[in-house]
């Protein structure tokens, strides 16, 4: 079995429980950090479950953060550069439900200010 499928069926289950526990964090740290890079599908799917599960553990927070802002920040080129098209699916995530409503969200947006060089 793929990585991916590996990855895309840990999501599933999860967001089809509703909830993520510290165990499953680590699961996903695994599934997403090993090579170094995190992807677009990545990224996609750690924003799915931000915005489908309900329940998350503290050390969600953390990781939310951490794999997208790498997304973001240091797997851009150049690096440390968030051009308009990635603050635009940036925004378009978060806001989503039209609002900043989540500790996670905000977290996120200034730390990728934070370590940006340049970013709209």
């Amino acid at each position: 079995m793929s990585d991916d499928s590996v990855l895309q069926k840990l999501v599933e289950s999860l967001c089809a429980r509703g909830e993520i526990t510290a165990e499953d964090v680590l699961q996903l740290r695994g599934q997403i950090f090993p090579d170094g890079v995190v992807s677009s599908d990545e990224a996609d799917a750690v924003f799915r479950l931000d915005q489908t599960c309900y329940a998350k553990a503290p050390e969600w927070t953390r990781f939310y953060v951490d794999a997208l802002t790498d997304y973001f920040v240091w797997q851009s080129d150049p690096r440390g550069y968030v051009d308009e098209a990635q603050a635009a699916r940036l925004i378009d995530e978060i806001e989503r439900d039209g609002r900043i409503d989540q500790a996670s969200e905000l977290e996120l947006l200034i730390n990728i200010v934070h370590w940006c060089t340049k970013c709209p």
